[in-house]
């Protein structure tokens, strides 16, 4: 019984060794962009996706229950992001949605509208409780739809939850700091809380 266990493990090494060499360039550079989200030892043992034909499509599996991947728009928008398991059920389908839409043509204002009717008709969930996405990249860059401009965003931590009022924590303002929370509210059926980090 133990021989078959060491010939498991050796053949379960092997496999990831063949999957490694087998990823393009690109991809293990995507790898690299993602890993910049999250602390080492996420990341270490994450499974990363890369956005695809209008989905996000594994390029490494990982063995513990973090995805990274990086969140990006025609405009410029480069977050490097890795997600808890709650995320991934219901933050990630909303994401996906929104950077395959805008990739095909489609305004901020209508994929909105989009989403607000995909929820309604119960095809995209709100966030589940306990929700987590690292976004701890010192190169994330932001798209401000409203001023048409590409900035530099700080290292953060967002908390997603189902929509919430936007004063619920008196928490309006922004001081981009770090430990300054902010609720933010990008999409119609969920709330974030960001947490700035250094």
């Amino acid at each position: 019984m133990k021989k078959v266990f060491q010939t498991i493990w050796i053949l379960s090494i092997a496999l990831v060794a063949v999957r490694a060499l087998a990823m393009t360039d690109e991809e293990k550079q995507e790898i690299i962009y993602a890993s910049e989200a999250a602390p080492n030892h996420i990341t270490d043992s994450a499974s990363f996706l890369m956005f695809r034909d209008g989905k996000f499509q594994t390029i490494k599996e990982g063995n513990n229950k973090f995805t990274c991947l990086v969140i990006r728009n025609p405009h410029g928008r480069f977050e490097p992001a890795c997600l808890n398991k709650p995320a991934i059920e219901s933050v990630l389908p909303t994401l996906e949605y929104h950077m395959e839409r805008l990739y095909s043509g489609a305004s901020t204002k209508q994929v909105m509208d989009e989403i607000t009717k995909k929820f309604e008709m119960n095809t995209l969930p709100s966030a589940k409780n306990g929700a987590l996405v690292y976004m701890m990249s010192q190169n994330n860059k932001a798209y401000l739809e409203d001023a048409k401009k590409l900035i530099s965003f700080p290292p953060h931590q967002m908390y997603f939850m189902p929509k919430l009022p936007v004063n619920v924590f008196s928490l309006e303002a922004s001081t981009f700091s770090p430990g300054s929370p902010w609720v933010y509210q990008e999409y119609p059926h969920m709330t974030s809380l960001i947490v700035f980090t250094k």
